[in-house]
């Protein structure tokens, strides 16, 4: 979900986008064993990250300026 957009006086293009999904997480040895985490427990788990670019027409990758978690 977007949720701010906007360009600055210095024609710098900024959006924050919120990210939310579900996530196992959990830690196998070298046999495939489990030795951390829970196959069975599903996490919610919500960021906001923030994109930026310059309106210059040579520049067409967007930078990740900064991430936090919700």
């Amino acid at each position: 979900e977007i949720i701010n957009a906007k360009i600055s006086k210095s024609e710098v293009a900024k959006i924050t986008v919120k990210f939310v999904s579900e996530q196992v997480n959990l830690l196998k040895n070298a046999q495939g064993e489990i030795i951390e985490g829970d196959e069975n427990y599903v996490q919610k788990i919500s960021d906001v990250w923030t994109f930026e670019k310059p309106l210059n027409p040579r520049v067409n990758n967007w930078l990740l300026c900064s991430t936090k978690k919700c």
